[in-house]
């Protein structure tokens, strides 16, 4: 191409081949056949960075402009690298739980690309790789894709399986950006193979108790994880023994070695505890040299009893014969000790438990058949002359040997030897003095509290005196024979009386009482009742604290004396009340400090109004208590009894409601007078020789004569204590002298019912 000098000239490089980017595009020009006159010769070359679109191509720009032709023949060269592609070698997505941080890596361009890497490949190249696997999973079936992400919104990723030729992926013409991934990456799984054998037998581990065996055994083989462990026990099957035998195991590895059992478990004969760490390999276990096991025969020796073999040698002490196999023997009895042969017997390990027995062949021969374990033999029942000395059973005691085997009653001692056994008392009885006798002898123990009878050459008899019940054990009898309710008297009294008994204890002994929250449970059942009399209520008291309240009538001098300290109240009622300690049998008398809550019956107010308590104390002051009231009771509190009552004033309305109210000022007045007249009609009675049971209708029948005077008394006496007040008119004379009427014949109708009745 002819180039003017002066002249810019612009031309433009493009490829429409896509391995290649017009960005690398590299352009060079040479003037002269050196480039030795470039500089004279050449104003500028430019090639500009910005890919220009140029009737459909993306192309790269350059300017140059030469200033002379001095440099002769110029050429222009250019070069571009092919298009760099992403390979993104992935990680495998294992589970956390493997404890390993890296399952792969892969080998490209011969280095080592750690999994989630990337590495750079041109493009149309051809991408090869190998895949290698750590070595907790390199037994995994896995399998290798490439994966293409997609460059349309919506569309999937497409991937393809590579599968490798001599351990190398290869995937051809690589055109996009490519992603490597490994799947299906386990851990690997190894192989026990558990070699069986007749003489033991595999168990596995119990899962709820790890030093222990449970009863699922196994062979063939166990699949184990990478590094993980396998614990299993070895039993030895009946009639073989383990010994100290180890466990043989074969690898591809190590080849044959050996494993002793776990330190850890208490191995023995029969079993024996392995525990394989870490495995990770395949292993072949199995164990050898099982020794049969053989058991001991121990012949017993017995007084008056020889043991001998098939050929007739006296045999003793112990002998060995080997798992299944029988064992005869022969037995002779010495003429000292012949009368025991009817009842004589072998004992085979002398417990029901045992599996073996001795069958009887002949007269004195004998045949253990199938042994499979140690055998004790003894002749029993071989026993010289024998008496019988009776341990009598006695309530409350028993007797013991040195063994502390229970000896009461009949016990064969033989001729010339010693009884020897200890006395215990039941907890029941612990507190008695004991006398032991044997016949009309009293034995006495040694330090130890032993009893021994030697020398035995008859039958006796034991007897223990002196034993009764402690006080704590009658009590707990006692509670347990209280009535379950309390209904009558007689079941208050009968807890009373347990309850002194109980308070008669010290600490250590109520202690022992084991059923006193029955005995509890009665106080609290009495406590109400003992806090109730006449419906008068008392609360703050113990249970054992009884309530005593008699109303208090006109006829009491204690009436007559509260009067007296009353102005113009009336008593509507009134009681003696005072308290009893049940447990001492004495009167209870409330503490300086102690406050209770009396409640009384509420009276009949319909003619009064304006309740108050009052409270006699000591006889002589008279205390004002304030009260509340509930449906049923008057409510006070005090810190002492006796006598305690309502009283109350008038209403304007007439009528007669309370109790204990008087008639006026003048009761003590009316009372005399009402006594002398009583006195006058005894005395007219017992002139005309009245019989004692005379009608009481004959003295309704009498006739009553009333002395005016009286009423005038009562005038004049109102009159004298009332100066300046009017006297009584006629119409208050006339009442009073209907209700002194009323009042004295009641009295006299009760008074000669009274007579008549004694």
């Amino acid at each position: 191409v002819q180039i003017p000098v002066n002249t810019d000239i612009y031309f433009a490089v493009y490829t429409d081949n896509p391995a290649y980017k017009i960005d690398n595009l590299q352009i060079s020009l040479t003037v002269g056949e050196d480039n030795s006159n470039r500089d004279s010769a050449l104003s500028y070359f430019e090639t500009f960075t910005e890919i220009l679109e140029i009737d459909g191509h993306n192309c790269k720009v350059c300017k140059m402009n030469f200033k002379s032709n001095a440099g002769g023949i110029s050429s222009i060269s250019g070069s571009v690298s092919k298009t760099p592609l992403n390979i993104t070698f992935t990680a495998p997505d294992t589970p956390n739980d493997w404890g390993y941080d890296e399952s792969l890596n892969y080998i490209y361009e011969g280095s080592t690309v750690n999994a989630g890497e990337e590495r750079k490949i041109y493009y149309g190249n051809k991408l090869e790789f190998k895949v290698q696997l750590s070595a907790h999973c390199n037994k995994s079936d896995f399998k290798v894709y490439a994966v293409f992400k997609s460059t349309t919104e919506n569309e999937p990723d497409t991937r393809a399986e590579l599968h490798a030729v001599n351990g190398v992926y290869a995937y051809m013409n690589v055109t996009t950006d490519i992603e490597i991934l490994v799947e299906n990456i386990e851990l690997n799984k190894y192989v026990l193979n558990f070699t069986p054998s007749d003489k033991i037998a595999y168990a596995e581990t119990d899962v709820n108790n790890p030093d222990s065996y449970s009863s699922n055994t196994f062979s063939g083989t166990k699949l184990v994880l990478h590094d993980g462990s396998f614990e299993f026990f070895v039993k030895a099957n009946e009639g073989y023994d383990l010994g100290n035998q180890v466990v043989n195991v074969y690898t591809m590895k190590d080849g044959a070695k050996s494993v002793p059992p776990d330190s850890g478990y208490e191995n023995n004969t029969k079993y024996q505890k392995f525990i394989f760490k870490n495995i990770t390999e395949d292993m072949t276990i199995s164990v050898k040299n099982i020794q049969d096991v053989k058991y001991n025969i121990n012949l017993i020796p017995v007084d008056g009893v020889q043991y001998f073999n098939d050929s007739g040698m006296s045999i003793s002490g112990n002998l060995k014969v080997v798992h299944g196999s029988n064992f005869e023997f022969g037995v002779s009895v010495q003429d000292a000790y012949d009368e025991s042969i009817p009842g004589m017997f072998i004992s085979v390990n002398d417990n029901t438990s045992s599996k073996s027995s001795a069958q009887k062949l002949s007269a004195g021969r004998y045949m253990i058949p199938n042994i499979r374990e140690d055998i004790n033999i003894q002749v029993k029942n071989i026993t010289k002359n024998k008496y019988i000395v009776t341990l009598e059973n006695i309530e409350g005691a028993e007797y013991y040997s040195q063994d502390n085997k229970k000896i009461t009653g009949d016990n064969e001692v033989a001729h010339g030897e010693s009884l020897i056994f200890k006395v215990e008392l039941y907890p029941a009885y612990a507190d008695s003095n004991i006398k032991v006798m044997c016949g009309t002898d009293e034995l006495k123990p040694d330090e130890n509290n032993i009893y021994e009878i030697k020398n035995v050459r008859e039958n006796l008899l034991v007897d223990i005196g002196g034993i009764e019940k402690t006080v704590v054990a009658k009590l707990i009898e006692t509670i347990e024979t209280l009535p379950k309710e309390i209904v009558t008297e007689d079941d208050v009294y009968e807890v009373i009386e347990a309850s002194r008994t109980y308070e008669s204890l010290n600490e250590t002994q109520k202690s022992a009482v084991i059923n006193y929250n029955i005995l509890e449970d009665l106080q609290k059942t009495i406590a109400p009742i003992h806090h109730e009399y006449n419906k008068v209520v008392i609360e703050g008291l113990d249970w054992h604290i009884k309530l005593i309240a008699d109303p208090i009538s006109t006829d009491m001098e204690v009436c007559a004396r509260i009067y007296d300290k009353l102005s113009t109240e009336y008593i509507v009622s009134l009681y003696d009340v005072y308290l009893w300690d049940t447990l001492t049998d004495t009167r209870y008398t409330l503490p300086a400090d102690k406050t209770v809550v009396l409640k009384l019956p509420i009276p009949d107010m319909s003619y009064f109004k304006d309740p108050s308590g009052i409270h006699e104390k000591d006889g002589k002051k008279l205390e004002f208590l304030s009260l509340t009231t509930s449906p049923e009771y008057y409510i006070m509190e005090t810190n002492s009894l006796s006598p305690v009552g309502i009283i109350a004033n008038r209403t304007n309305e007439r009528g007669r409601s309370s109790l204990i109210d008087s008639l006026d000022a003048n009761i003590n007045k009316i009372t005399d007078y009402t006594m002398n007249l009583f006195a006058q009609k005894d005395n007219s009675e017992n002139s005309g020789k009245q019989n004692p049971d005379t009608d009481i209708n004959d003295s309704e029948e009498q006739e009553i004569e009333v002395d005016n005077s009286f009423f005038d008394n009562i005038e004049n006496s109102n009159t004298q204590g009332n100066i300046g007040k009017t006297q009584i008119g006629s119409a208050l004379k006339l009442v009073l002298i209907l209700l002194i009427l009323l009042i004295i014949i009641t009295g006299i109708l009760i008074f000669i019912k009274n007579k008549n009745n004694k």
